[in-house]
């Protein structure tokens, strides 16, 4: 950084000198934004504090950066958010002019160029309330006013006035500060309940904090400075991931529905929608350290989900791709047939709740997808020794089966599959087994359990199930410690599972009708 001297020529014209004092990079600039306060760091220390309405000081600020400091135009445009040509101008102007040519006038400008005027806001506000389109709006304010808005100026304007009213109401971060309201609580009844829009949104913060959700991206994850206080930083796009998710949407696409006045206040500020928000999310996956802040994620995931009964389920789900990249086809059960797309595969534990997920990259058989599966888990820490995994058919394969008991020491339970019909059991030999719930409902089984067999993978069991239609479900097992009934409740139970993802799809796409 260099010192500002001032003296006079002969003919009394100011003369602005530099004197250099060290040497500054991007990496040694911060900037820190509120409501009502602009602060510039340099290397931990203040160096400039303004009002963000006065351009004065940001302009000089901006000058004496490049001038003192060294940094060039193109990390001051980035750590300003301003065009390079702004800066470029700045500087232009200080150099010609001196102190004067910093400052400006933009009042007759911006009131040369005002379309929108306080008859034609108030008219968007209450119509935008009603839910009219931005195309609905224009056609109106051409019949109305004689005046042709384009759409994308209908959007800037009630974009910007979101954001000053969401400045006005106490800013990015006052929201989560619950703050009484003295007047409501002095003219209230004694135990009478009272609306908050945003209790919501402090529980699932609650949720947030215990479960250390953003604690990975923050600790492993280094950002650009430029972006740590705007939409795209890491800290409010994985909030609006999380937030987009709590209130059921969908897809991203479905995020154009949502109400940006009261989404901004439960993460933090302005947010970023649609293709915006997936640039910021490919960003965030190529930044350095990405993989240690989800490998670090999943393992708190682990940690926080364990319930100690061993007990776990995996299966995969298929998703089906639109898009023009090269992908791999896998069998789409709801077409019975191949297609373009990915095989997820989830690992839940006994209550149903997904610890771990990952793509299998060629569609692989579930066979295959658990060994892959138990390696990425075990590496996470999670102890494998002595625990039960149950799986559906996609699953059976003796090399599996050998893989978890002999390299593992695991136990699986699945359905037997290729049993012969000459190998039905007289429904006379079926046993009445009972088994009580953690809820306190007690289940009924009619079971039959033969004699144990050697396999490949040590002794197995074979259990089968009578239904209520008759229909006889074989149960094959290595787990020698479980009883029957359990067994089959726990098998019953992998539909936990398929329930989570049709809870998830029903309600996500705001209908009751399922499907």
């Amino acid at each position: 950084m260099r010192l500002v001297d001032e003296h006079f020529a002969v003919d009394n014209s100011p003369i602005v000198e530099q004197r250099e004092l060290f040497e500054l990079g991007p990496e040694d600039l911060e900037l820190f934004k509120s409501v009502d306060r602009m602060v510039v760091f340099c290397r931990g220390f203040c160096v400039f504090t303004f009002d963000p309405t006065d351009r004065f000081s940001r302009n000089y600020c901006i000058a004496q950066l490049h001038l003192a400091g060294g940094i060039n135009l193109g990390c001051l445009s980035e750590l300003f958010g301003l065009s390079y040509q702004y800066c470029s101008r700045i500087l232009s102007r200080f150099k010609k002019l001196g102190v004067d040519g910093l400052r400006e006038e933009t009042s007759k400008r911006l009131g040369n160029r005002q379309i929108i005027d306080e008859k034609i806001g108030a008219m968007i506000i209450l119509e935008r309330a009603k839910g009219t389109s931005y195309e609905q709006l224009a056609e109106k304010i051409r019949f109305l006013f004689q005046k042709k808005v384009a759409l994308q100026t209908l959007r800037n304007w009630t974009n910007k006035r979101s954001v000053a009213a969401f400045k006005e109401d106490g800013g990015a971060f006052s929201q989560l500060a619950l703050e009484a309201n003295q007047e409501i609580f002095e003219n209230s009844e004694t135990g009478r309940w009272h609306r908050n829009i945003y209790a919501g949104s402090m529980i699932l913060y609650a949720m947030i904090e215990r479960s250390g959700f953003l604690r990975p991206f923050a600790k492993h994850m280094r950002e650009d400075f430029s972006k740590k206080e705007t939409s795209a930083s890491v800290h409010r796009v994985m909030l609006t991931l999380f937030f987009l998710h709590a209130i059921r949407c969908k897809s991203i696409e479905q995020g154009k529905h949502i109400v940006g006045k009261d989404f901004c206040q439960i993460v933090g500020g302005s947010f970023l929608r649609l293709q915006s928000l997936r640039y910021a999310i490919d960003e965030i996956v190529k930044t350095d350290g990405f993989d240690r802040a989800l490998e670090a994620y999943f393992r708190d995931l682990i940690k926080l989900t364990e319930k100690g009964d061993r007990v776990y389920y995996t299966d995969g789900h298929f998703s089906t791709y639109y898009g023009k990249a090269v992908v791999p086809k896998g069998w789409d059960p709801r077409r019975q047939m191949g297609f373009k797309g990915r095989n997820t595969i989830y690992l839940h534990n006994s209550a149903g709740e997904n610890i771990y997920l990952f793509e299998s990259a060629t569609n692989t058989s579930l066979a295959t997808d658990i060994e892959t599966l138990i390696g990425d888990v075990e590496r996470l820490g999670m102890g494998l020794k002595r625990n039960t995994l149950f799986f559906d058919r996609g699953g059976y394969s003796q090399a599996c089966f050998h893989f978890l008991k002999i390299k593992k020491k695991m136990y699986f339970a699945t359905y037997l599959k290729n049993r012969k019909q000459e190998r039905r059991i007289p429904e006379d030999q079926f046993k009445y087994c009972e088994i009580e719930t953690e809820g306190g409902e007690k289940i009924e089984y009619r079971l039959f359990e033969g004699e144990r067999r050697w396999s490949k993978c040590g002794s197995v069991r074979v259990i089968v199930l009578l239904a209520d239609d008759g229909h006889q479900i074989p149960i094959l097992t290595n787990n020698p410690y479980l009883k029957p009934e359990t067994i089959a409740f726990l098998l019953s139970r992998r539909w936990r599972e398929e329930n989570s993802f049709k809870y998830m799809g029903r309600h996500a796409k705001g209908d009751t009708t399922g499907g």
